[in-house]
């Protein structure tokens, strides 16, 4: 039950995630699209909108999909939980390998932010909003990298402790109570197969038939041993 807690607790999580993005980015969308009318700020919206656009349409698609799959996974889990834990390390193990590449992305906007500020000496703003939404935006994926690697951490322990025997040592006094009951088992065994065998033995041995209907016939031939004897005396 504790791992099923955490697991609706991540994607309720990763639910909550998106749509605090999607108000994030509909914060710089409006904020862009007040500036628009700024004369003195009009270096500013043009990043606002376009990071905006980003966060909200991400932010968006991580709600959905979030939301869908805390159903299946549940139903899943509560199904086969060797198959659940399969896919989700599948899954968390990509999420943990695409974190290079997030920040990478938002470092390279915040490196471009700075070569606006340095080189457009008229729209020295473009290149700083640039730069602050960057580290915004960082700051951002830096808190779900940490709720990821949490359920990450979480995951692989589920699946250690289900690939580990567990072994238990039953105390001295019951493991000889184990040994004389396991030696009685095995003499009566013993004594079964011995006593199958020699019943299948004598029923193997041929029986002859006798017809008592007809008259036995009893030989007085001299020839017979027992009949030359009696004779002889």
């Amino acid at each position: 039950m504790e791992l099923l807690q955490t697991i609706i607790h991540y994607y309720q999580g990763e639910a909550k995630h998106g749509l605090l993005a999607v108000a994030t980015g509909m914060l710089m969308l409006l904020s862009g699209i007040l500036l628009w009318k700024t004369p003195l700020m009009k270096a500013f919206p043009w990043p606002l909108l376009l990071v905006g656009l980003v966060a909200v349409t991400g932010g968006a698609t991580t709600h959905y999909r979030a939301s869908r799959e805390a159903v299946k996974k549940i139903a899943l889990y509560n199904q086969d939980k060797t198959a659940f834990l399969h896919q989700e390390t599948t899954k968390v193990k990509n999420i943990h390998k695409g974190w290079t590449r997030t920040f990478l992305a938002w470092g390279a906007l915040g490196f471009l932010g700075l070569i606006l500020a340095i080189r457009a000496p008229l729209s020295p703003g473009t290149g700083i909003i640039t730069i602050v939404l960057a580290i915004i935006m960082s700051a951002f994926e830096l808190y779900s990298k940490q709720f990821n690697e949490g359920y990450y951490s979480k995951i692989k322990a589920a699946v250690s402790y289900t690939q580990t025997p567990v072994k238990i040592k039953a105390p001295p006094r019951q493991r000889h109570q184990v040994k004389d009951r396991l030696r009685d088992v095995s003499a009566g065994t013993a004594h079964n197969l011995l006593t199958n065998s020699t019943l299948q033995t004598l029923q193997e041995i041929p029986v002859p038939q006798i017809d008592y209907s007809k008259p036995i016939l009893i030989s007085t031939n001299n020839n017979c041993p027992s009949g030359r004897k009696n004779k002889q005396q």
